[in-house]
């Protein structure tokens, strides 16, 4: 069989773009702020990530500017070899003090933070014990590790318990779980960082970057540095990047009323779509479902959404369990008042239109 055959055969992505319930890869013409233009129109922007609106803050913008007229673009090869500026190291320290931790170490991407450190440190003979909804980033990691993985039910700690019971006495074991889940919320309590062995984070939200990092323990710090492939075979995170990250860490630290305002945010919308009559489960974070079930149904709800003025992501199979598709949206500190009365008028419009609400 060729290679390529399926490739050729396979239309849904060309079936979608005919049928106009194509949603992704779209172009975006502005910044990533809460208003966003695609197409020549203003759309109300409830599908970023920028979680705490810093994408656009002066300061870190700043920050960037400067670091690339005194580094350049790029670091032109791997933090192993000669990838490692000063700035890195700087920040790696900020953020292990921050954390309350002995070390941390960036990499290039948030998504190689899981692949490197997973698959370096589970070796033959020890088990991942990871939750069923994980990011993808986990699931990667964990197929590349020596070891099995075992998964366990959604924020289920009686079947980890289970599972943990089962396995050989003696085994090495590593217990992975989200903190935000991609499309339902926080899965853990606030203050008990000192007592997660290894927190990994990810600038391209909160930070409103590129990037990510791991931090614990100096010596298992150090053991990923040197074992994890995706860090020594990977060019390292641009000055760019590791300056902006950096500002917006210390913005973040500063604490501005950013984190109030997202919060008060977050309950208008929570308690606005609850009111239209959504169903937005039990969510707690700044990521707000809209549970829609049918795959079809969810694309023609998020087209018209769109076409409407509201940007959105739909979540179909296998991203989500079938019948179990949704719309996510995400919310910023800078989106204001008004922007977000207007959402939730839209919001209802459509989704009494389209029978995604009565």
């Amino acid at each position: 069989m060729d290679l390529f055959e399926r490739c050729y055969e396979w239309k849904d992505w060309k079936v979608a773009q005919q049928l106009g319930f194509y949603p992704y890869f779209t172009p975006i013409e502005s910044e990533a702020g809460p208003e966003v233009i695609i197409g020549g129109k203003r759309r109300i922007m409830l599908g970023s990530n920028n979680y705490m609106g810093l994408t656009n803050h002066p300061e870190v913008k700043e920050a960037a500017i400067k670091a690339v007229e005194r580094y350049g673009s790029g670091c032109t090869g791997s933090r192993f070899l000669n990838g490692t500026l000063d700035i890195h190291v700087e920040f790696e320290q900020a953020l292990a003090d921050w954390l309350g931790k002995e070390a941390a170490l960036v990499f290039t991407t948030g998504f190689m933070v899981n692949q490197g450190a997973i698959s370096a440190l589970v070796q033959k003979g020890d088990y991942i014990l990871s939750d069923r909804l994980n990011h993808a980033s986990i699931v990667e990691g964990s197929r590349l590790a020596a070891g099995e993985t075992v998964r366990f039910k959604h924020n289920d700690m009686e079947d980890l318990e289970r599972a943990l019971k089962e396995l050989p006495p003696d085994s090495g074991r590593l217990i992975v779980a989200d903190a935000v889940f991609s499309a339902e919320g926080v899965c853990a309590d606030q203050g008990h960082l000192d007592e997660v062995d290894l927190l990994m984070g990810t600038f391209s939200k909160s930070f409103g970057g590129v990037g990510g990092f791991i931090a614990g323990d100096l010596e298992v710090v150090m053991w990923i540095k040197h074992k994890a492939r995706t860090m020594i075979f990977s060019a390292s995170l641009p000055p760019a990047s590791v300056a902006s990250a950096r500002k917006a860490l210390d913005l973040i630290r500063a604490g501005d009323d950013r984190r109030a305002a997202l919060w008060r945010n977050v309950k208008k919308m929570q308690e606005g779509l609850r009111g239209i009559g959504y169903d937005i489960g039990d969510t707690t974070s700044q990521i707000i479902p809209l549970h829609v079930g049918d795959d079809m149904r969810c694309l023609q709800f998020w087209r018209s959404l769109y076409d409407a003025g509201v940007f959105t992501n739909a979540f179909i199979a296998p991203a989500t369990p079938p019948g179990g598709a949704l719309i996510r949206t995400s919310y910023m500190p800078t989106h204001s008042e008004e922007m977000l009365d207007e959402a939730l008028t839209l919001l209802e419009k459509v989704g009494k239109a389209t029978g995604v609400v009565s």
